[in-house]
């Protein structure tokens, strides 16, 4: 077995990935996979293929779902945790400009599209002269994450060290680029092996094709203090955190299987309409003149039909049945099943109003289907950046424990009112509440932005009575008897 072959979940699960893939780039990607999603009909050329194609209409379910989802995480900024050293490296987590939070939306993006992702924390490789991690961070060496794709993971092994099971080796597909001649790049496969070598330390060996052979052509054993690593800083995100470092199932593998099959009943009613349509017009008894046999006829009021048979007639033939009225149901149907899977937007809006506590029970399956997708991506996104805290700091026993990435999980707007406000306050003022369960119910409530810590906002408060002092209450003036 060659290095860059694929495991056996790997290959059982891709066909899944691309369907989802496709199903949410949108219409392009699917005309373009042909007969992939549309099989041919019986008797068709390529060219009436290519009209059948052209012809069908692909609504995009799928995509719509997936950013609309996307979009209720990140209505909230993630909440994340961090030492303030490192604030500009969390800015900019890649080296090209992305920061920590954007990194966090392209994961939940990739997991609710294919249930997977991976995040490799690394370092570039200095040339030795460094001996600090101030100097490799004036030089731009400094830790950063690197995505990597579902169909990029193509073999992953887990062993059994200290009573917990970790990742002992992944491979990666990486795609590189060379110079082919003064103007053109060249693009070559490579495999990046990450693992735990026989003494169980990390390395990183690169694998190229060369003559028919795979090859190594790069070893790195990457230091954190000037000591190697016991553990691979690589972080997959699953959907289903239950399968372990295995492939979960699409979290919206089904809408996007109801999604194509409304594809092809489109196609199909669309190829329908296009030949039933318009009204044909039929003659019968008509006979030309002798010489014009080959002469076209033309109808409208400035033409002349003259019939030789004084029973012929002229009538339009017109579509009657109603093959059409079942396909354009079928279709009806399957925009209610999207709808119901997810696609909530193909929904129709209610007319009467709901009460907030039926709204939010009947979105409480939906919601926390994806508050368990975000949590698992909160906690991938937190071990990465444990890991670059680690790294930044030069030491891999560092304290890591108030480091972490909170993704949002309440997709409900419930902003208080001044009436729930002021309850807050005195129930925390007679002591039946404190100071934190009520800066938390702010915070839920959108009276404080998430990111903001109880110790800031009672900072932020005692600086501004300093700047504006209230003048003492006055007592009131004793009745006059």
């Amino acid at each position: 077995m060659a290095v860059n072959t694929p495991n056996a979940a790997y290959t059982a699960t891709a066909p899944k990935w691309r369907r989802c893939r496709d199903a949410i780039a949108g219409q392009d990607t699917v005309h373009a996979a042909g007969e992939v999603y549309l099989p041919k009909l019986g008797g068709q050329t390529k060219d009436d293929y290519d009209a059948y194609v052209k012809r069908a209409s692909y609504y995009n379910a799928s995509g719509r779902t997936v950013d609309a989802l996307v979009g209720l995480v990140f209505r909230r900024d993630p909440v994340i945790e961090a030492p303030e050293a490192l604030s500009d490296i969390i800015d900019d987590v890649t080296g090209s400009g992305v920061s920590v939070a954007d990194f966090g939306k392209n994961s939940m993006t990739e997991v609710l599209s294919v249930a997977r992702g991976g995040i490799l924390v690394d370092h570039p490789v200095s040339d030795g002269s460094i001996v600090t991690v101030a100097q490799a961070r004036s030089l731009g060496l400094r830790p950063r994450w690197q995505h990597y794709s579902a169909e990029s993971i193509i073999d992953w092994k887990t062993a059994s060290i200290g009573g917990r099971t970790v990742l002992s080796q992944v491979r990666l597909r990486e795609i590189g680029e060379e110079a082919d001649g003064e103007w053109d790049v060249g693009f070559y496969e490579r495999i990046r092996v990450l693992e735990l070598d026989e003494q169980c330390l990390y390395r990183q060996r690169v694998f190229r094709e060369v003559g028919g052979l795979w090859q190594v052509v790069e070893i790195a054993e990457p230091l954190i203090g000037g000591r190697r690593m016991d553990w691979i800083p690589f972080h997959i995100a699953s959907a289903d955190i239950a399968v372990g470092f295995d492939p979960a199932m699409p979290p919206l593998l089904d809408l996007v299987d109801t999604n194509l099959s409304h594809y092809r009943t489109s196609a199909d009613l669309e190829y329908g309409a296009h030949y039933t349509a318009l009204p044909t017009p039929v003659l019968s008894g008509y006979r030309p003149e002798p010489g014009n046999e080959n002469k076209p006829i033309y109808i409208g009021p400035s033409s002349a039909i003259i019939f030789s048979d004084p029973q012929g007639k002229a009538s339009f033939l017109e579509y009657a049945g109603q093959g059409l009225g079942a396909l354009e149901r079928l279709l009806a149907a399957k925009e209610s099943r999207m709808a119901a899977l997810g696609a909530r937007m193909l929904a129709p809006e209610k007319k009467a109003a709901e009460a907030a506590e039926t709204e939010a029970i009947r979105r409480a399956g939906e919601n926390s289907a994806l508050a368990s997708i975000a949590g698992s991506v909160s906690a991938t996104l937190t071990n990465a950046l444990k890991d670059l805290v680690r790294w930044a700091s030069g030491n891999a026993n560092a304290d890591v424990s108030n480091v972490w990435v909170d993704l949002n999980r309440d997709y409900l707007p419930m902003t208080l009112t001044a009436q729930d406000i002021d309850a807050l306050v005195r129930a925390w003022q007679s002591g039946g509440i404190s100071a934190e369960d009520m800066h938390s119910a702010f915070v839920r409530g959108e009276v404080v932005e998430a990111w903001r810590k109880r110790e800031d906002v009672e900072a932020d408060l005692k600086a501004e009575a300093m700047r504006n002092p209230q003048p003492a209450p006055q007592p009131e003036p004793e009745p006059v008897s």
